[in-house]
């Protein structure tokens, strides 16, 4: 294959001459190899012979070099509009820019069991509001019993522990530009016939200190019980607090406030102090046994606790509710609803979320990573264009470099068309 190749290329190089038998170079490598004796002149010689037989066969070939030109852009073109068009009519099916198509070709176990979970939450899930009557954005699911809709981003430090005040004022910064969105209340889950969002899971969190102990008190007997560090029972049979100091205050978090309704976020604050206190009471609880503790202990990882209170990651989730406004039901034109959430969390925190560790990695002393509507996929495609981009750079610097070298547009287009 090799003397052919070359016997080609020489054609192509120099079309206006004639093809020989004996090429100049030949002549040259044959007259080297004379000088040899022996066995090894007589092998190289009988070698010599043989290319040369090769190189007259490609003589059809080389004697049509427009026509070699033409065959193989004309190959190429037409290799190009049939990536355009099962691209267009395909669409993802053909080139799906996800991690879903390699798992799949993996066989991926881990990738088979989720699908599996996906599937039977579907089909498992049963909401015994569906018959009743839905307020707008107190439902989770899209429609009923299908996929939740919200944003999750998890914190990993870059030195082994996330609880520190520094990296804690950090998680709730991010965490501020998300709930205080301008449309973030348009499409929250809210509380049950209420305008109000739900508390999303995570530990940068103040507590309303007036409901200190109410989960216990709900559920304990009457009238309720002061629990360890709550005021004492009031009027309405609450056990306020007067600040977030108590492990029983709620909802769970390490930030302080000190106003019995409730504080707004730019009031929260954290000091090491304080930090270090609720760290404790916490570290202690078992978790889905102990409340509010619990909400807690779902956003650290296994690191924290029975004693230890330091975490290396953190994990925080904001959840989304339907039927958005406009739309009667979940069952109300689902698609385009869920297109309407997909377009708003992109637009409000595609940017910021997968710039973030590119900016403030360094400095905050933690990375994200996140996930939620196409958040995924839109950072996927974004890293592919990145790629691509720099690919398309190589091909141009190839090019370069071999039409320098060889002097031919012809080699060039033909290399990177290979």
């Amino acid at each position: 294959f090799g003397p052919n190749f070359v016997a080609v290329i020489l054609r192509l190089a120099h079309p206006g001459t004639a093809v020989v038998d004996r090429p100049v170079f030949v002549d040259q490598m044959t007259s080297d190899m004379s000088m040899q004796s022996g066995d090894e002149g007589r092998d190289a010689r009988t070698d010599s012979r043989e290319r040369l037989v090769r190189l007259g066969l490609m003589r059809r070939y080389t004697e049509k070099p427009s026509m070699m030109y033409l065959g193989a852009c004309c190959t190429h073109c037409c290799l190009f509009l049939l990536f355009v068009v099962l691209t267009a009519v395909a669409g993802t099916d053909f080139l799906n820019q996800t991690t879903e198509v390699a798992l799949h070709l993996w066989e991926n176990e881990w990738k088979v069991r989720g699908d599996a979970l996906t599937e039977g939450s579907k089909v498992c899930t049963y909401d015994l509001s569906t018959a009743a009557a839905q307020e707008q954005q107190e439902m989770a699911r899209l429609p009923v019993g299908h996929q939740e809709y919200n944003l999750q981003i998890v914190y990993n430090s870059n030195d082994g522990n996330m609880l520190t005040v520094d990296k804690l004022l950090k998680v709730k910064e991010l965490e501020d530009s998300i709930v205080n969105d301008p449309e973030y209340t348009s499409f929250c889950l809210r509380k049950s016939g209420t305008t109000e969002c739900k508390v999303p899971t995570t530990v940068a969190q103040a507590c309303v200190p007036s409901l200190c102990g109410a989960i216990q008190n709900a559920e304990g007997p009457q009238p309720p019980t002061p629990q360890l560090g709550c005021g004492p029972v009031n009027a309405l049979g609450l056990t306020p607090a007067t600040d977030c100091s108590p492990v029983k205050s709620a909802p769970a978090g390490v930030f302080q406030c000190t106003t019995p309704a409730g504080c707004s976020r730019d009031q929260w604050s954290i000091n090491q102090t304080f930090l270090d206190a609720k760290l404790e009471g916490y570290a202690g609880a078992k978790f889905a046994l102990d409340f509010p503790e619990t909400s807690l202990l779902g956003s650290v990882d296994s690191q924290f606790g029975a004693g230890d209170t330091t975490g290396s990651a953190l994990f925080s989730k904001f959840s989304f509710g339907f039927p958005l406004a406009g739309y009667e039901s979940t069952d109300d034109r689902p698609e385009e609803q869920k297109d309407k959430i997909h377009k708003w969390m992109g637009d409000a925190f595609f940017t910021k979320l997968e710039q973030y560790n590119t900016e403030h990695g360094d400095e905050s002393g933690f990375r994200i990573g996140y996930v939620g509507g196409d958040l995924t996929e839109m950072s996927i495609s974004a890293l592919l264009g990145g790629d691509f981009a720099l690919v398309g750079l190589a091909f141009f610097v190839v090019s370069a470099y071999v039409m320098a070298m060889t002097g031919s547009i012809f080699f060039s287009v033909m290399a990177m068309g290979q």
